[in-house]
């Protein structure tokens, strides 16, 4: 009987043993679950701030970009009114020609005319020729076209060309200068 007593007490000692390392692994468990859960929490609190930063500094970029847009949207109304304001004060060409002096002076004439030549810069002037582009109207379809146009005191001619380059007129006009 004594040992039947023992054996019992060593498979209870043996159970509470395992119940006792079943309990340690189950806190080592929690507490781990515990440790995880912290961190994740951690981590989506992480998230969510740079998140949140995130989208502060696209709505600071978005505000800087409509003030630089209006800003911009500003000087081009403000260039806009200022061209508009000097086309609309430019005098336009009214001294007549033909100057018959042999001594005349086709950019002294048009810039006395009231006429800026250095804000032109597809214009090429000198003292007896003046070459640029000018648009006119087609002939059978009418439609405007961009044309070289190039006055010639010398040869006494206003010709046309389809570019800047010289090839062939399309057309010359004789003068009597």
């Amino acid at each position: 009987m004594h040992l039947s007593v023992g054996l019992g007490c060593s498979a209870s000692t043996s159970n509470v043993a395992r119940l006792e390392e079943m309990e340690r692994l189950l806190r080592e468990t929690q507490a781990e679950k515990n440790r995880l859960l912290e961190y994740k929490e951690r981590e989506m609190e992480m998230r969510k701030q740079a998140l949140e930063e995130e989208r502060r500094r696209r709505e600071d970029l978005e505000k800087r970009l409509q003030e630089e847009t209006s800003r911009r949207q500003k000087l081009i109304d403000r260039e806009v009114k200022m061209r508009e304001k000097q086309r609309a004060q430019s005098r336009p060409l009214t001294r007549y020609l033909p100057v018959r002096k042999d001594d005349f002076d086709l950019r002294s004439h048009i810039e006395s005319a009231g006429h800026n030549t250095d804000t032109c810069f597809h214009l090429s002037i000198s003292e007896k020729t003046c070459r640029g582009y000018l648009i006119k109207m087609g002939g059978k379809i009418k439609t405007w076209k961009k044309r070289w146009f190039v006055f010639d005191r010398n040869r006494r001619t206003l010709s046309y060309y389809a570019g800047s380059y010289r090839k062939q007129a399309h057309a010359d006009a004789f003068m009597q200068l």
